[in-house]
């Protein structure tokens, strides 16, 4: 069974169900196998490039993010936005973590707004197509645009909005060395 086959046929999509999934993968991998590929992600920094790597780092680190999303969304009064287009760009989005946690905060917290646009900027091809499959699982209208470049390859005709609210989420990529923090602001 394929993996996006799986996120597909999930209904009530959620980060934990969508993390469910690789859970599943991992856990049927042989220890020494698993170790490896967990090894091969140096702490969570290096880019990802197969399933496997993907899965071990959903498993391993998903609910570190989940976390520290969640608790930067606390800070947030939905009030200000609900009824507002809504733009999303996720830099470094690895697999969509943080869109997929943003979009369960709309949905936990009754949030109306129209999510016009989301934009998924990852170096890694294969980690970028699974972060639209996590994303278009949320069945929302918005527009999803995938760039798959390095951070300080983006332009701000990339990450332009002509209406709303745009929502800027750098979930894990603040503390990677090759990024000029500078460039980026």
């Amino acid at each position: 069974m394929s993996y996006i086959n799986d996120i597909n046929r999930i209904s009530d999509i959620s980060f934990l169900k969508i993390r469910e999934v690789a859970k599943n993968k991992v856990l049927l991998m042989d220890v020494d196998e698993r170790n490896a590929i967990y090894d091969s992600l140096v702490r969570g920094t290096e880019v990802l490039s197969t399933d496997e790597q993907m899965d071990v780092y959903l498993y391993s680190f998903g609910n570190m993010h989940r976390a520290k999303i969640n608790k930067a969304l606390e800070c947030l009064d939905s009030t200000e936005f609900s009824n507002t287009d809504i733009n999303i760009v996720d830099w470094g989005c690895g697999q969509g973590l943080a869109t997929s946690c943003f979009l369960d905060y709309l949905k936990i917290n009754n949030v109306a707004g129209n999510i016009r646009k989301i934009t998924l900027i990852e170096p890694s091809e294969a980690a970028l197509g699974r972060a639209k499959v996590h994303v278009g699982a949320y069945n929302n209208s918005a527009e999803i645009i995938t760039l798959q470049k390095f951070l300080d390859d983006i332009t701000p005709s990339d990450i332009s909005s002509d209406s709303g609210i745009t929502f800027h989420f750098f979930s894990n990529i603040l503390d990677i060395g090759s990024i000029d923090l500078k460039a980026l602001a």
